[in-house]
């Protein structure tokens, strides 16, 4: 029940900050389990985000193109108690390299 219950709250922490960042992100939600995949609209191609973003700010997202799928898609693990502190980090990122 605690896992089921952190998980959706992530999927709408997730849902509210995709809308916020919609000019960079579109949320495909889940339809269960504890994956998300978002896909990006920058510049970079999703391996370079999340290579920048760990080094940056070190947080882990997994690119599209390790999985075999589309390289403009992240993979969101959804089961972290520390996910709205991820989520802002990708906001300060987003901030400094889209927004900024």
């Amino acid at each position: 029940q605690r896992n089921r219950t952190c998980i959706t709250a992530n999927v709408e922490r997730l849902r509210s900050f995709a809308e916020e960042h919609e000019d960079s992100l579109l949320l495909h939600p889940p339809q269960g389990g504890t994956m998300a995949i978002v896909e990006q609209k920058t510049r970079l191609t999703s391996a370079e985000l999340c290579e920048r973003l760990l080094d940056e700010e070190k947080v882990f997202l997994v690119p599209g193109s390790t999985m075999g799928i589309s390289d403009r898609l992240l993979r969101f693990g959804l089961g972290r108690d520390d996910f709205a502190d991820g989520l802002a980090r990708l906001g300060r990122f987003l901030s400094r390299h889209v927004n900024g």
